[in-house]
Parts: C-alpha cells; sequence; structure tokens
C-alpha cells in the first residue's frame, strides 16, 4: 500500500509542476499579448475592465453549488452577503492593481515589467508588518536590501538601451504602483479575512467580477471625458483576438495556479513563479532581440535572488493550520472542488 501512496504521491507532484510550468508561460504570455495590443490600442483601463469583469464567469457555479448542498460549508466561512460586501470593498483596489500592471506593458519591456511586479513580496512584507499580519526579521532585511538595489538596476538601465521603449521609466514605475497596491490588497484582505478558509473565493472572485461590470463603467466614462483614455473599441480583428486570448489565458491560468499550489506547496508554486523573470527575458530576445546590459542583468538577478529568498523566510515563519501537502485527493473532480475553496489571490509574487 506504501508503494501505491508513493507512487500517486509522485504523480500528483509531478502533476504539479506541470500545471507550474504551463502558469509561467500563461503569465508570460499574458504580458506578451497585452504589450502587443498597447502597439495599436492603447487603452489598458478598458482591457483590464474586461479581463476584470470576465470573473463573474465564477459566480453562475459556485452559487449552484451552494445551493445544492448548503451545509457543505464550515460554520466560520463567509455567508454569501458578507462575501459580497468584502467583494464590493476589494473590487477597486484589485481593478487600479491590475490597471497598472497591463499599463505598465504598454509603456516598458515585458521583461522589466516581470521583474519589477516581483517586488509586491516587498511591499506585502512592509505593509504587513505594520499591519501586524507579517513577521518582519533581520533575516529577511539583506534581500530587502538587495530587492531594492535590483530595482533601481533594472529602471535605470532599461532606458538606456537603443531598443528600449520611449517611456520606459514611466511603466516601470507603473508596474511599481502596480506590486506596492498588489501589497495593500494582500495585506488588507488577510487582515479582513484572517485565515484563508474562512473565505470562499470563488464566490469572492465573482462577485469582484459583477461588480467591476456593474460599478467601474463610470470610471471608463471619465477616462474618456478628460482626455486620458478615449474610448474607442478595438479597430482590427487582430486586436479583439489577442484581448479574447489574452483574458482566457489569464482564467485558465488562475485555476492553474490553484491546482499547483494544492498538488505541490504554496512555496513552490511561489518560488516556482519567479521563473516568469528569465522567461520573460528570453521572449524579448526572441521576439524584439533586446539584450540588456550587464547591470540590468545584475539587477534581474537580484530580484530573482530577493523573490526567492523572501518568500523562502515567510515560508519558515509561517505555520498553517493545515498544510496543503497534506490534502489527498482521490479524482481530478475532489481537486477542482477544493480548489474552488482556497483559490488564493494572484499578485505575481506572493
Amino acid at each position: 500500500m506504501s508503494e501505491v501512496a508513493d507512487y500517486m504521491e509522485n504523480r500528483r507532484w509531478a502533476l504539479g509542476l506541470s500545471l507550474l510550468g504551463l502558469v509561467v508561460v500563461l503569465w508570460v504570455a499574458s504580458g506578451f499579448f497585452v504589450n502587443a495590443i498597447g502597439q495599436d490600442y492603447h487603452k489598458p483601463a478598458f482591457i483590464t475592465y474586461l479581463n476584470t469583469g470576465l470573473m463573474v464567469a465564477y459566480l453562475p457555479a459556485a452559487l449552484r453549488a451552494k445551493k445544492k448542498d448548503p451545509h457543505d460549508q464550515t460554520t466560520s466561512q463567509f455567508s454569501t452577503r458578507k462575501t459580497a460586501t468584502l467583494s464590493s470593498q476589494f473590487c477597486l483596489l484589485w481593478y487600479m492593481a491590475n490597471l497598472l500592471n497591463n499599463a505598465s506593458y504598454v509603456y516598458t519591456t515585458v521583461q522589466s515589467a516581470t521583474i519589477i511586479s516581483c517586488t509586491s513580496s516587498f511591499f506585502t512584507l512592509i505593509i504587513g508588518s505594520w499591519c501586524g499580519v507579517e513577521k518582519f526579521s533581520l533575516a529577511k532585511l539583506w534581500p530587502l536590501t538587495m530587492l531594492i538595489v535590483g530595482i533601481v538596476l533594472v529602471s535605470s538601465e532599461d532606458g538606456k538601451q537603443e531598443t528600449s521603449p520611449d517611456n520606459a521609466l514611466l511603466g516601470n514605475l507603473l508596474a511599481l504602483g502596480s506590486a506596492f497596491l498588489y501589497g495593500v490588497y494582500t495585506t488588507l484582505l488577510k487582515y479582513r479575512v484572517g485565515n484563508e478558509s474562512n473565505l470562499n473565493t470563488k464566490l469572492f472572485f465573482g462577485f469582484v467580477g459583477l461588480f467591476s461590470i456593474v460599478g467601474l463603467w463610470p470610471f471608463l466614462i471619465l477616462l474618456d471625458y478628460i482626455g486620458v483614455e478615449p474610448f474607442a473599441l478595438p479597430p482590427n480583428s487582430r486586436d479583439w483576438i489577442l484581448i479574447g486570448l489574452n483574458g482566457v489565458v489569464i482564467f485558465v491560468s488562475d485555476i492553474c495556479w490553484v491546482l499547483a499550489m494544492l498538488l505541490t506547496s504554496p512555496l513552490v508554486v511561489t518560488v516556482g513563479l519567479s521563473a516568469t523573470i528569465p522567461l520573460s527575458i528570453l521572449g524579448e530576445m526572441a521576439l524584439y532581440h533586446r539584450f540588456g546590459s550587464s547591470l540590468y542583468f545584475v539587477g534581474a538577478a537580484l530580484v530573482f535572488y530577493s523573490f526567492v529568498v523572501i518568500n523562502r523566510q515567510e515560508s519558515i515563519d509561517e505555520v498553517p493550520e493545515q498544510g496543503y501537502n497534506s490534502l489527498h485527493f482521490e479524482t481530478v473532480e475532489e481537486v477542482v472542488e477544493e480548489a474552488v475553496h482556497i483559490h488564493r489571490v494572484r499578485s505575481h509574487s506572493t
């Protein structure tokens, strides 16, 4: 029996790593999709509105499952009303974090936006320590210092390349702002929710999508009115296809991300996502023939190192009530069913 159990565990682990690899590819592909769309359709607010609204697809299944078996919830889990209220409070913050992230791809390179987005771990740690939901230690001081140095090197060297975009600095600042908002988002959500088992995240993100569709369209009108982003539909079928593909990629990658976390561990997935850095660099080289300077790659390496070390230290400090590796599933359906209850926010790096 032990050999069979070991075999099944190895299969789950291998499947989890395969899904993790797919997530890395999909996330980097999403960045290149947005970058390609932005070449002739500079509408990051509208694109983010569509992508965020797509999460409403989670809602029917979540509500149907709860109606089918209303007793299949833990007594501590938030009610539908409380979950909806929480979603309405976090809807704008989630949208703005993703808006800045998508806007950064329009102005800077995919590799720089990807590298800088990994700094959300830094902001999560700093803000979380201030709020009392994270632990700051001297062991984290060194990687945080290296992270800051890496950001400075990447940002300063990015604009010096002949093939760099004209507004690379603006794009890098937008990526940094996105990372900051992701840090605020994850910290506040953890502060409000406490244990993740209290929140049905499929229901939560479904309501986020619904409230985004219903409540954020005036923001698009405002941007059009003040001339920041004049409203216009995509001018050609190419952009429509890229927008559709990007939406599907984001939706699929989120599901695969949760499944990978369940089949391996949160630490493996978090550290594994740092592979988006070298992959985005390779993508820039292959597609746009952009080759960074030596200092640029040193900065990228420092961010990569800091990302891994900080998240490793986080796993040491945190003692979960139930480790993900202790969960066992007999069928794919069971994995998916469990995934929808513990889907945590995708933050590029937390």
